[in-house]
């Protein structure tokens, strides 16, 4: 019984079968974003507005990036930025919910 190995060059084309296709990798990155726009809202209190600020400005490059690459694969842009803004809306409404839950698990493990 021999082995095949398969040739880097060829495996492209011997498999018609993406597993990670366009449109999955746009919603990594539409996840990327909120990624930013959750850390940024859950650091957006006293002195740590000034770690949030390049936070939000990531995400805000990011966006807009996605937003001509959302639009290549034939989705709406007005519908991205709504779906940001309201999840972003989500985030700044429960985070301080988070930090009172984060520093009750702190005190509690220390």
């Amino acid at each position: 019984m021999s082995m095949q190995f398969i040739d880097p060059k060829d495996a492209v084309v011997e498999q018609p079968l993406l597993i990670l296709t366009p449109r999955r990798m746009l919603f990594f990155r539409l996840g990327r974003v909120l990624a930013f726009l959750f850390i940024a809202a859950f650091f957006s209190f006293n002195i740590f507005w000034y770690i949030s600020i390049p936070l939000y400005l990531i995400a805000a490059y990011l966006l807009y990036e996605l937003a001509s690459i959302w639009r290549a694969y034939h989705y709406s842009t007005l519908v991205l930025y709504l779906l940001t803004f309201a999840i972003f809306l989500v985030f700044f409404g429960t985070s301080s919910l988070l930090r009172s839950g984060l520093y009750y698990l702190i005190q509690a493990l220390l």
